[in-house]
């Protein structure tokens, strides 16, 4: 792939991600104390730092291409990329029915299968050691409320 397809791709992509970072973070709840930012502030300024400078990757990805090619772009979509956007998709929307540990164990297996891990047993423990102890830092040590699902974790 040509590296102003490259930067092009990665720009959208980084585009998309940006919308729906802004889009998770709408949806955190205001805390009452008067005077101070509330707690999606720095989110959604780094998010629009991210933003710009993907917007800055696009326009020079664009202009890389047309100097490589001298023509319009054109892209293909690439398989897994989507597979593994989609799986992302699937994960945020089932976040705040399953909750935070179901959902992780789920999209974590998919991806490792789709990053090409074959051996069950392997997959189901990575699945189910990686996100309990994420879910274990997150709410024991850093005392973070993750959504919970019908089972209350």
């Amino acid at each position: 792939m040509p590296k102003g397809l490259r930067d092009i791709v990665a720009a959208l992509g980084l585009l998309i991600f940006s919308g729906l970072y802004v889009w998770a973070t709408t949806h955190i709840p205001d805390r009452t104390i008067p005077n101070t930012p509330g707690p999606s502030f720095f989110p959604f300024v780094i998010i629009t730092v991210v933003a710009a400078l993907s917007v800055a990757l696009l326009a020079k990805g664009y202009k890389v291409y047309r100097a490589e090619n001298g023509a319009p772009f054109s892209i293909s979509i690439p398989r897994l990329p989507s597979l593994m956007l989609g799986a992302f998709l699937i994960f945020l929307v089932a976040l705040p029915w399953a909750g935070f540990l179901l959902s992780s164990i789920g999209f974590f297996a998919v991806l490792m299968v789709l990053y090409g891990s074959r051996k069950p047993v392997k997959i189901l423990l990575w699945s189910l050691a990686l996100p309990s102890a994420l879910y274990a830092v997150f709410t024991q040590l850093f005392q973070i409320l993750l959504p919970t699902g019908p089972l209350g974790f």
